[in-house]
């Protein structure tokens, strides 16, 4: 790939989507035969706010989840990472959480909660592997869209959520990010739940292992 196309190619799309596409075409360009992954796993603790909480106190509280947003290190260099928000007619989240009258934390993809915003796809997936030992995405059995999904606590759950931040060409590229999440605690008396989460920031891979995958 010579380096006049690629800037040709870069001046044609958004500025988040060049950013993605030029850690990914200088990777493609030693390995023709598809993208490779540019970017470490990352694991974080987080805790969100149920959104049937009508507590004033809590009204800004975060209570959706971006698994994989833009941002900046200490160094100025490029990484993604989960962030919390809460939900908007602009939908720049993947899923909201509420808690159900049995006390289960209750995950609602962002068409669902936003219907007709023509958002993102997100599908969920519940798994029986503990989330420790799941260390790849699985490849099938996700509910997309339309249905908001109960889990209870120790439950490792699996997202597939469709972002700007990926983008499809000739190599391949899968404009989909994959991330695992358990929640460790509901606290009813709070509203708010406590969760873990991995995120493999790189289009179309499914890695959860640490550090940045081969495949």
């Amino acid at each position: 790939m010579t380096s006049s196309r690629r800037l040709r190619t870069l001046r044609r799309i958004a500025p988040a989507a060049a950013l993605a596409l030029l850690a990914g075409a200088a990777a493609a360009c030693g390995d023709p035969l598809g993208p490779r992954a540019n970017f470490e796993t990352f694991a974080a603790s987080l805790v969100v706010y149920a959104l049937s909480d009508d507590d004033p106190s809590r009204r800004d509280f975060p209570t959706a989840l971006l698994t994989t947003a833009q941002a900046s290190d200490a160094g100025g260099g490029l990484v993604f990472q989960p962030r919390l928000t809460t939900p908007s007619a602009a939908a720049d989240f993947d899923v909201a959480f509420d808690i159900n009258a049995a006390g289960q934390a209750v995950l609602i993809p962002q068409r669902r909660l936003v219907p007709g915003s023509g958002g993102r796809s997100v599908g969920i997936l519940t798994s029986s592997q503990p989330f420790d030992a799941l260390t790849e995405a699985p490849r099938s059995g996700y509910t997309f869209d339309t249905a908001a999904v109960a889990v209870n606590v120790g439950q490792t759950v699996v997202l597939q959520a469709q972002t700007s931040l990926c983008f499809n060409d000739s190599r391949g590229a899968s404009p989909f990010l994959f991330s695992k999440l358990v929640v460790d605690s509901v606290q009813s008396a709070t509203r708010s739940i406590f969760f873990r989460i991995v995120v493999d920031p790189n289009c179309g891979f499914r890695s959860f292992r640490s550090g940045v995958p081969e495949d």
